[in-house]
């Protein structure tokens, strides 16, 4: 196992390694608030065979490659909650009208290949995972802890969501 460096040690080792460093205390800063390890994912398409980095890399060449990969993540991720919305929407709107509140839970309304004991363990988990929510505390009090789909949808990972949507909305166009 490696040691740990320092943030000097570490800066050094950046320049050692051909990287050009002309601000000594903004590198350490950026060092400390992002970790040598991330940074060093940014330099490895500029990594030679020999483990040292192109001629002339800059620092500060990194750093903006760095930040531009963060605003570019933050812009995804405002159109991707979008999307997410609009599908978790589209979904329960479709499969209560055209199977009821709980009709997500019927075996019977969903494709061959769904696998509905896994589905249910699943939602079970979902419901668990959020048992101390409003909405989780009024459905079990009011209606014996059976969710409405457009409410259980929301507690959906993105993954049970896909899984949802699998199997049993492929054969239809909803969107």
């Amino acid at each position: 196992m490696k040691r740990p460096t320092t943030y000097e040690e570490q800066r050094a080792l950046l320049m050692s390694r051909g990287l050009v460093i002309e601000d000594n205390e903004a590198c350490l800063n950026f060092l400390r608030a992002v970790n040598y390890y991330r940074l060093t994912a940014y330099l490895l398409p500029f990594k030679k065979c020999d483990g040292t980095y192109g001629d002339g890399l800059t620092f500060d060449r990194i750093q903006r490659i760095y930040e531009f990969d963060g605003k570019l993540r933050t812009l995804l991720f405002v159109a991707i909650e979008e999307v997410e919305l609009y599908l978790r929407s589209r979904l329960a709107y479709h499969f209560a009208h055209t199977y009821g509140a709980t009709g997500y839970l019927n075996k019977e309304n969903y494709n061959a290949a769904h696998d509905h004991a896994r589905f249910i363990e699943t939602v079970d988990a979902a419901i668990k995972n959020n048992k101390s929510t409003p909405v989780v505390k009024h459905h079990m009090q009011l209606y014996n802890g059976q969710l409405p789909i457009w409410a259980m949808i929301e507690f959906f990972s993105i993954g049970s969501l896909s899984y949802f949507y699998k199997d049993r909305f492929c054969q239809v166009s909803i969107l």
